[in-house]
């Protein structure tokens, strides 16, 4: 709408300009304003296109050219500006990550205990004969049995233990980065797109 009127605009100003009424300046004042109208709306085109993509792929489409029908709702600011950052500690990708960071924490501990032993409880028992030939000797069956305890070390496996050790380390060490990082986006982001929202209602308005 914007455009069109800038073309009649221009239109009006080519008349005035051959009756007298206008200047040249005024004339190329309105061409810029007509030109820079141009780009805007080839770039909202583009802002279009690129949001309905982008729309097919959160849908898990690969692209989805139906029209749209029904009426979009009408924006407010209701429930947007007094939201605060609060909100942030409900996002489900944020919990992920800090439950990904404990996980990696746990698997760090559990790898770096390969220098202690492996323990183990045993029992055997057994009911044998050894005086006589006979199997059926059955008072001559005597009882035996042992309890104890088992440990193992693995001494030495060429680091292999060491090196999983230093790559959970490292592991846990991304994650972490990765979270705090993410964590941070969060909140500029909050603030980038609530203020973006209002300017855009604002504009609609």
């Amino acid at each position: 709408q914007n455009y069109k009127t800038l073309q009649d605009h221009l239109a009006q100003t080519t008349a005035k300009l051959k009756a007298g009424a206008a200047t040249n300046f005024d004339r190329l004042r309105v061409e810029v304003q007509l030109n820079e109208a141009d780009s805007e709306v080839l770039k909202a085109d583009d802002d279009h296109a690129i949001a309905r993509l982008r729309l097919a792929n959160t849908m898990g489409l690969e692209r989805d050219d139906r029209t749209l029908q029904g009426e979009l709702p009408v924006p407010s600011k209701d429930g947007i500006e007094n939201l605060t950052q609060d909100s942030l500690s409900n996002r489900p990708d944020l919990e992920a990550q800090q439950r990904r960071v404990n996980a990696l924490d746990r698997t760090s501990a559990a790898q770096s205990s390969h220098w202690f032993p492996h323990l183990s409880l045993a029992g055997n028992y057994t009911k044998y004969n050894n005086l006589t030939e006979n199997l059926s000797d059955w008072d001559r069956y005597r009882d035996a049995y042992q309890v104890g305890f088992y440990a193992s070390w693995n001494l030495f496996d060429g680091l292999a233990s060491t090196a999983r050790e230093r790559e959970s380390v490292y592991q846990r060490t991304q994650a972490e980065k990765s979270f705090e990082q993410t964590r941070e986006n969060a909140v500029t982001d909050f603030a980038f797109w609530k203020k973006r929202y209002l300017y855009s209602l604002k504009l609609f308005e």
